[in-house]
């Protein structure tokens, strides 16, 4: 299934430094809820940008955009390090099949 983050609240966002594109993330609804829950996706950074802040920065944008249309935010990842990471952004564990971290957002 392509993801084309067209409905509202999906967008694609992308990160620089020192004016080399370094990362990508995208947002979506979450296919496996049926209420205002967002779904962070294919979010990669390259190796030079760690230690630089620039993934937690992308990763704080797309929340930020997230909070005009979603409640919550989902995702899914299989590396110790990608929970570690999502878990410094703000996310939680979650027990579902279909997402390992979750963080709630206050809409303002």
């Amino acid at each position: 299934m392509a993801v084309r983050h067209q409905s509202p609240g999906e967008c694609l966002m992308v990160a620089y430094l020192n004016q080399q594109l370094v990362g990508i993330g995208g947002l979506s609804v979450d296919p496996f809820t049926h209420d205002r829950t967002g779904r962070l996706r294919r979010v990669y950074m390259a190796p030079l940008s760690r230690g630089h802040q620039v993934g937690r920065r992308l990763v704080s944008a797309l929340l930020t955009h997230a909070a005009l249309h979603f409640e919550s935010v989902r995702l899914y990842t299989d590396t110790p390090e990608g929970s570690t990471f999502y878990l410094r952004c703000g996310f939680i564990r979650t027990e579902d099949v279909h997402a390992t971290h979750i963080v709630r957002i206050t809409n303002n």
